[in-house]
């Protein structure tokens, strides 16, 4: 008697786990349903168009110091560099007394010039 009582138990919590197993999967899978359909919702009802913004674009800006540099480093750079006017080609190394007309605490706005690849060419400093 106590056997089949034992085998009753040992069903009974077999079944109970099976229920509740099911139960959580049913559950989850009705979560997991309500979330794709509000984020099919959400993506639907919104505009995918591109914003539009007006904002002022801040011009780039060096010091003297930094344009200076960037001639020291002209073979690395492989642009002509344009400082006030004057022509420094990319292929020649400059001298420190090439430099010495640029003032190094003025502030210089920078220009560029690409070729058809987007490559730098040149850049201009004024």
């Amino acid at each position: 008697m106590e056997e089949n009582t034992s085998k009753a138990i040992t069903l009974a919590i077999t079944i109970l786990v099976i229920v509740g197993i099911l139960s959580y999967l049913l559950i989850s899978l009705q979560i997991q349903d309500r979330m794709v359909y509000t984020v099919s919702q959400w993506t639907e009802s919104s505009d995918h168009r591109i914003a539009q913004t007006y904002e002022l674009v801040k011009q780039e800006t060096y010091t003297g110091a930094q344009v200076q540099q960037s001639l020291n480093n002209i073979l690395q750079l492989d642009a002509d560099i344009e400082v006030n006017g004057r022509l420094y080609p990319r292929n020649n190394k400059v001298e420190s007394s090439d430099v010495q007309s640029i003032d190094i605490h003025k502030i210089y706005t920078v220009q560029y010039r690409w070729d058809s690849n987007g490559i730098i060419t040149k850049i201009i400093f004024t």
